[in-house]
Parts: structure tokens; C-alpha cells; sequence
């Protein structure tokens, strides 16, 4: 629960602080590595890791929909980056792993959130990865990106520090992976040991016509509903069969749901949805980014003129 000694209400991000208790919050939004208050990030990105506490990191804001709606802008604001891969993002980057948890991180306020994690993540999928010289952003990090964009494939995503899984739409209808019983997080690689573990099936019902969002409906576990998007490690393994194969059932529909309800159009709940952008939010976002790309820029051309780097 340290984390909540330096985060600032006021700001509502995470900043130094001094002995007399005030903050220092001046530079959040500069790109990493021009200061040195955050590792390889900024204070825009690191507001959301909390990944030990997510339940208590929603606690932090005003209200659920005041934590739905920074995190919606925090990647909705990323798309409005210029440069996709080419430099790092000052919002939402999947460049590098402090904001790999983030488009997950919706349905821990609730499950009439959950929705906006299907919203954004095929979308930052397809952005981030593809086919061409730039189709990765930056290197590997030994399988780091690749491991999250798999996850992100699969619809089944492993939060840090814990056993448990969030669930939401796949990109495939079929997938079956093996898991191990040793707490290891599901994978696709035969090779790893599965003694006492089983082989798990990955099956979507009811995706939507392409063109159309698909989002999750609901979900099962070896035939158990979810009450939330989420599924623990052993639980997973527990409703294996005989067979040892257990199964998570993803049921999609083309319209934003409450998770577990049914759709708006067969009666059921409208979930909560985002407050869009003012023209002059808009404008203040730009205004950001074209700060960003000036520091950025400005500070390159001096380390690259010094005398220590100059040839």
C-alpha cells in the first residue's frame, strides 16, 4: 500500500514527494529519458501501474467512472499519436512493459466497463504489429511484445503478481494450448512440462459479421459462467475433464454489453460508456504532443552534438 503515499489527488498521478509532504508533479507528461523521476516511462503511464492492487488503485479516483474515463483517454489519446512506432507514446505504449497491463485494466471497476477493453485492444493490436519495416515497436525485450500481442490474440491476459486471468474477445474461434500445473501462465509451446496440468481449449461462439466490434457477452469455465471477466490459474485446471482438457467458452455479440447480462437489444443493461473529447480537449492533446515532440526532439540534437558523442 505504498504506492498511495505519492500519488497526488490534485495531478492524479504518481510523483516525487518530499519530507514535508509536497509533491513535485511538474513533469509528468515529459518523455522518458529527459528526466529521471521515471524509469523508462512517464508519470501519464506509470499513474496506472498498481498491477499488485488494481482493485485499490480504482479506490484512488473520485469514482468508477472517473477511473473509467482517465483510462479510456489515456488510450484513446495514444491513437492520436503521429508517430506509431517510430517514437515512444507519450500515453498508452506497447513499445515497452509499464503499460502493458493497461487496456486490461477496465473491468476492475466493474462489470459495465469491461467492454472497453474489447474496444481498444484488437485496435492497439493492429496498430502496434504488422506487416513492414516499422511492425514492431522497438525491440523484443526477449518475447516481451510478442508475449503481450499473443495474449491479446488469445483473449485470456495473466496479471502480474497474481494467478489470474483476464478474460475477453479472441481473435481466434479455436485455440488449444497446454498449461501447466506449476502456476506458469497458459502457453502455446509444447515443450513446456505440463505434468499435472492439462490442455486448454480456447472456443468463440457468436462472432459478429466482419466490420462489426465483437464483444464479450459472456464467458464459461469447463461449463461454469463467469460472474466477472476474470478466472484464476486453478480454476482453470480444477474443471479439467478426465480427459484433462478444460475449455473456456467466450460468447460474442456486435454490440457493447454489461458483462454477463444480457445485450442492450434483447433487454438487457446499456453499460457505461466514455465522455468524448471536447474540440478543446482535443486541441490541449495536440498542444501536448507537439511539447513532447519539441523536448524530444531538442534533446536528441544536444546529446548527439556534445562533444562526448560527436565524432
Amino acid at each position: 500500500q505504498a504506492y498511495r503515499n505519492v500519488w497526488n489527488n490534485k495531478t492524479q498521478t504518481f510523483c516525487a514527494r518530499y519530507l514535508n509532504g509536497s509533491f513535485d508533479c511538474d513533469y509528468e507528461f515529459l518523455p522518458y529519458p529527459i528526466h529521471g523521476e521515471y524509469v523508462e516511462g512517464n508519470g501519464e503511464e506509470y499513474r496506472w501501474y498498481v498491477q499488485h492492487d488494481p482493485y485499490g488503485l480504482v479506490s484512488l479516483y473520485a469514482s468508477k467512472d472517473e477511473y473509467a474515463t482517465q483510462l479510456y483517454r489515456f488510450h484513446a489519446d495514444a491513437l492520436l499519436w503521429p508517430f506509431n512506432t517510430t517514437l515512444p507514446n507519450p500515453f498508452f505504449w506497447a513499445g515497452n512493459e509499464p503499460t502493458f497491463f493497461t487496456p486490461f485494466q477496465f473491468a476492475y471497476a466493474g462489470n459495465e466497463y469491461a467492454h472497453l477493453t474489447q474496444r481498444f485492444v484488437p485496435v492497439l493490436n493492429d496498430a502496434y504489429f504488422f506487416n513492414g519495416p516499422a511492425g514492431i515497436p522497438g525491440n523484443d525485450d526477449y518475447g516481451a511484445m510478442s508475449s503481450w500481442l499473443m495474449f491479446g490474440y488469445l483473449g485470456l491476459y495473466p496479471a502480474a503478481t497474481s494467478n489470474n486471468y483476464t478474460v475477453f474477445v479472441p481473435r481466434f474461434d479455436n485455440v488449444t494450448l497446454r498449461v501447466s500445473a506449476r502456476g506458469a501462465a497458459a502457453t502455446p509451446f509444447r515443450g513446456v512440462p505440463a505434468e499435472g496440468g492439462a490442455v486448454l481449449r480456447l472456443v468463440a461462439h457468436g462472432r459478429p459479421a466482419a466490420g462489426t466490434t465483437a464483444y464479450l457477452g459472456n464467458a464459461s469455465v469447463n461449463g461454469v459462467p463467469l460472474a466477472t471477466p476474470f478466472v484464476t490459474h486453478e480454476e482453470l485446471l480444477a474443471g479439467a475433464g478426465p480427459d484433462g482438457v478444460a475449455r473456456i467458452d467466450f460468447y460474442l455479440c456486435g454490440e457493447a454489453t454489461v458483462f454477463g447480462a444480457p445485450a442492450p437489444s434483447q433487454g438487457g443493461p446499456a453499460p457505461w460508456q466514455p465522455p468524448l473529447h471536447s474540440e478543446s480537449e482535443r486541441e490541449t492533446i495536440n498542444e501536448l504532443i507537439e511539447q513532447y515532440v519539441d523536448v524530444l526532439t531538442s534533446n536528441q540534437r544536444a546529446y548527439f552534438s556534445s562533444s562526448s558523442h560527436s565524432r
